[in-house]
């Protein structure tokens, strides 16, 4: 078997893992019924004691051989610790299989790894640069009251195939009124419409009781928009509908039921595209607790009917059993198959232990399939992330640690099907950023926090040759008071990154950018594309919160928060504010 095909159960570690996940298992009191979990596991290896007889069992059950061939390589002990964890998985081996051949086509793994055109074979892409920014007049004027402050900030841009663009943002006015304002830019045009979104009740702790917005273009360049609102302990899903026609926004609109009433504005759900031209939203939550406390939170999934405007009941993907709990947000993108991708992290209650899972579900049919274990060579993994490629395939990073701390990956197929092992990425630390640029490259960022300056380093994952590259310098950054990078992917694998930062003063913060080029398999030098603070002000001035949106034909939009302050006379205003969005446009 070579190495691309090689499923993790075969991988020396993975053999050795099955006594102390069994142990795990025992420590962490079972999963349903009154079997305890070691008790499972040990049933399951002696079920599993020969594979023949068990690919034999499964085939006769009419599970087809290539999907009942893929199951039987799956850890003896990984199927138990499924078991134990999640409480609506099969409790024999032809009922999980069964589901596995059911809920959606397994693409053989020979085509899950085949690379893309070669990189001779690329079209060479037109002569692009920086145009000249420009205000999008919107933002505020006004005076700051002492003891008050003003946020503006964008939270999203977003650009369909034709290349109208969105961008959402949020003015808090520091007295507890808190909203989101929109715009929009036709194709083809220079001109941003300012426009409110439905909000609803106003929000009496301001921005601290929002979440950030989140926006997915839907067919016919209409869009949804979706935000989390809490009033102290009472909180749910909020979301917008944009009429491209009109131009419009209506709503807000609430996601029916209570499974998402006590959502968290850290972790709110994630919006993405269903991969058929609408929207639906991916989240963690449930009812409400039970007569012994006990709440059993589950993986949810609501899809957003287009023609009636309105959030359809959500549908669960995932329940746990008492034993364990959910830890973090899921990881959700839509792959180039137009399945989700779903990546999580589940935490052990009686020791602690926690791991990361992907699982796929298909929005066309509803089916959702056997969760897949990604960290099967530690027992201590968090904060999986799913960076897409091309073939529906992906390469998955979480931050892992056991014997070795640090950032952990396997890639797997459009099924999510691992076909490699869990391996450390060299030299990456446990923190990082990841980013795709959808065909053939994904990348790992992180800076070392370092002061005045902080550098901070990518490392490339090569899918062609299932490899990451040693680690480069990426940029610098003024830690205190910048903003993570953001990334656009184009559709030809090219990155856009962009990032802020203070100015050799210390006092003003500029936005710089670079590009990676897959043709050439190279960054550029690091741009200042005309996006500076205005220096206008006597108080300060500042560029921040860059925000990226990339067309399929490379064409790139950066939007940004451009801050002048002016020092002020009159009490009781301690100086004046004129903060608004611009934009620059790579074309």
């Amino acid at each position: 078997m070579s190495a691309l095909h090689a499923h993790p159960s075969d991988h020396p570690a993975a053999r050795l893992l099955v006594l102390p996940l069994v142990l795990a298992l025992a420590a962490c009191g079972g999963g349903n019924g009154a079997d305890g979990a070691a008790t499972d596991a040990r049933a399951s290896i002696a079920a599993a004691s020969s594979a023949s007889a068990t690919l034999a069992r499964l085939t006769l059950a009419g599970v087809p051989v290539e999907k009942a061939q893929r199951w039987t390589k799956v850890g003896t002990a990984e199927k138990a610790l499924a078991r134990a964890t999640f409480s609506d998985l099969p409790r024999d081996e032809v009922g999980a299989a069964a589901m596995l051949a059911s809920s959606a086509d397994l693409t053989d793994s020979a085509v899950t790894v085949t690379a893309t055109t070669g990189r001779a074979g690329i079209a060479a892409a037109p002569v692009r640069s920086w145009r000249p920014p420009t205000d999008t007049g919107s933002g505020i004027d006004y005076p700051i009251e002492r003891y008050r402050s003003w946020v503006v900030r964008a939270h999203t841009v977003v650009t369909d195939p034709a290349g109208n663009t969105i961008s959402a943002w949020l003015v808090d006015s520091g007295f507890g009124n808190a909203t989101y304002k929109a715009l929009h830019r036709a194709a083809g045009s220079s001109v941003w419409v300012n426009a409110d979104l439905p909000m609803g009740p106003e929000d009496p702790d301001g921005f601290e009781a929002l979440s950030d917005l989140q926006i997915v273009h839907v067919a016919g360049g209409d869009a949804v928009a979706l935000w989390a609102w809490r009033n102290g302990s009472r909180g749910e899903l909020r979301s917008a509908w944009y009429n491209a026609a009109s131009g419009s926004w209506s709503g807000p609109y609430r996601v029916p039921g209570d499974r998402f009433d006590g959502v968290s504005l850290d972790s709110p759900p994630r919006l993405v595209s269903d991969g058929q031209g609408g929207a639906l939203l991916v989240g963690i939550g449930g009812p409400a607790s039970d007569d012994t406390g006990w709440q059993q939170l589950g993986l949810w999934v609501a899809h957003f009917d287009t023609a009636a405007k309105a959030w359809k009941t959500p549908v669960n993907l995932r329940l746990l059993t008492p034993a364990y709990s959910w830890e973090g947000t899921p990881s959700v993108v839509t792959n180039s198959d137009g399945k989700l991708l779903v990546a999580y992290t589940t935490r052990c209650l009686a020791d602690g232990r926690t791991a990361t899972w992907i699982q796929l579900y298909n929005p066309l049919t509803g089916a959702s399939r056997w969760p897949n274990l990604l960290s099967v060579d530690q027992l201590r993994a968090s904060a999986p992330q799913v960076l897409p490629l091309s073939y529906g395939r992906a390469v998955v990073a979480w931050s892992g640690s056991e014997t070795e701390t640090g950032a952990w990956w396997r890639m797997v197929g459009p099924d999510s099907w691992p076909v490699t092992a869990a391996a450390r990425v060299p030299g990456a630390p446990a923190s990082v950023i990841g980013t795709s640029a959808r065909q053939n490259d994904a990348f790992l960022f992180y800076g070392d926090g370092a002061r005045p300056l902080a550098q901070w380093k990518v490392q490339r994952f090569d899918a062609r040759n299932l490899r990451w590259d040693a680690a480069v310098a990426a940029f610098t950054q003024t830690p205190d008071d910048s903003s993570p990078p953001q990334f656009a992917a184009d559709g030809a694998g090219n990155l856009t990154l962009a990032w802020d930062g203070g100015d050799a003063s210390g006092n003003a913060r500029e936005l710089r950018t670079r590009r990676w080029t897959a043709a050439s398999a190279s960054w550029s030098a690091p741009s200042l594309p005309g996006v500076h603070a205005i220096e206008t002000g006597s108080a300060g001035y500042s560029a921040s919160y860059p925000r990226l949106a990339a067309q399929a034909d490379g064409r790139t939009t950066l939007l940004w928060t451009n801050t002048t302050a002016y020092y002020g006379n009159t009490a009781p205003f301690v100086s004046s504010y004129v903060v608004h969005l611009w934009s620059a446009d790579w074309q």
